[in-house]
C-alpha cells in the first residue's frame, strides 16, 4: 500500500466535489475524519449545510498543499459537462495520481483514454446508494495495473466500505438497475397506470425495497435516473433502455427531485 501511505498531517487524498455532489462528498469526508485519512477538499463556490462541517479541510488552490495527491476522487455524475478546474490541474501536473470517479456515465476504460490517465477506476458514491447502501461497487480501467488495482481496493476496504468488484460497464449494476425500476413506474405514470404515491406504496409492500422506485429517483437525482438510462441505450441500443420522456421533460423544468424540492413528489 506504499501509494496510500499517509505521515504526518500531510493530505494524500483530494475530494473534487461539484455543486449537486456535496451529500456524497460529505459522506466520504466523514469516513475519513473518522478514519484519520488526511484529505483536502477543492470547491468552487459556496458549501452548504453538509460540507460545512468540513470547512477546514478546504483549499482554495492546489498549490496551498505542500504535497501531491496520492489519490483523486471526482464526484461528478457528468465529468466533462462543465470542466473542473482542479481535476485538469492535477492531470497535468500529476498524471501518475491514482483517479476516481463516480459517474455511472462512462467507463473507466472511456475516462482513462479520454484523459489521457492509466491508474483510473470508478466507485458507486452516488447520491441515493452512499453512505445508504453498505455496497460500494468497483469498476477499473483495463489499463490499470493489477498491483494499483489492489492497492487501491485495499485502502478502500481499509475505510470500511463492503467492496464489490463488476466489470467495467456503464451504470453500474444497483443504479441501472434502479434507474429501470424508475423508468418503467415513469411510463406507469405517464400511461395513468396509477399515482407515483400508489405506485410507490405497490413496489415497497410487494417487494420490501427500501424505497418506491419514483421515490428512490427523487432521491438520487431524476437528471442522473436520465443520464444513466441514456448512457445504457445509448451504449446498448436495446428499447428497454428507452427513457420515459418524463425524466426528460422534468429535468428540463429543472424538477430535479429533492434537491430542487421538486421532482415526482413536492418536498
Amino acid at each position: 500500500m506504499a501509494i496510500f501511505r499517509l505521515t504526518g498531517s500531510q493530505p494524500s487524498v483530494f475530494l473534487l466535489p461539484a455543486e449537486e455532489d456535496q451529500r456524497d462528498a460529505a459522506a466520504v469526508a466523514a469516513i475519513f475524519k473518522e478514519k484519520h485519512v488526511p484529505f483536502h477538499i477543492l470547491f468552487d463556490g459556496s458549501p452548504d449545510e453538509v460540507l460545512e462541517p468540513f470547512a477546514e479541510d478546504f483549499i482554495a488552490e492546489i498549490t496551498d498543499s505542500p504535497v501531491q495527491p496520492h489519490l483523486v476522487i471526482d464526484f461528478a455524475t457528468l465529468p466533462f459537462a462543465v470542466p473542473n478546474r482542479f481535476l485538469t490541474q492535477i492531470i497535468r501536473t500529476a498524471p501518475q495520481t491514482t483517479f476516481l470517479f463516480s459517474t455511472p456515465v462512462f467507463t473507466s476504460t472511456l475516462l482513462g483514454q479520454m484523459f489521457g490517465l492509466r491508474n483510473i477506476a470508478r466507485v458507486n458514491l452516488l447520491p441515493g446508494f452512499f453512505p445508504e447502501m453498505q455496497t460500494v461497487e468497483f469498476a477499473h480501467s483495463l489499463a490499470m495495473s493489477s498491483e494499483m488495482v489492489f492497492q487501491t481496493e485495499q485502502f478502500l476496504r481499509g475505510l470500511g466500505l463492503n467492496l464489490v468488484k463488476i466489470d467495467d460497464i456503464v451504470g453500474f449494476v444497483a443504479p441501472r438497475l434502479v434507474a429501470m425500476l424508475a423508468n418503467e413506474a415513469a411510463f406507469a405514470v405517464l400511461e395513468g397506470v396509477s399515482s407515483p404515491a400508489e405506485i410507490d406504496e405497490a413496489m415497497r409492500l410487494g417487494t420490501n425495497y427500501p424505497k418506491g422506485p419514483l421515490e428512490w429517483a427523487d432521491d438520487i437525482g431524476l437528471e442522473v435516473i436520465l443520464s444513466i438510462l441514456d448512457a445504457l441505450y445509448n451504449e446498448y441500443k436495446q428499447e428497454r433502455y428507452r427513457p420515459c420522456r418524463l425524466f426528460r421533460q422534468y429535468t428540463s423544468a429543472g424538477w430535479l427531485g429533492i434537491q430542487t424540492q421538486k421532482g415526482f413528489y413536492q418536498y
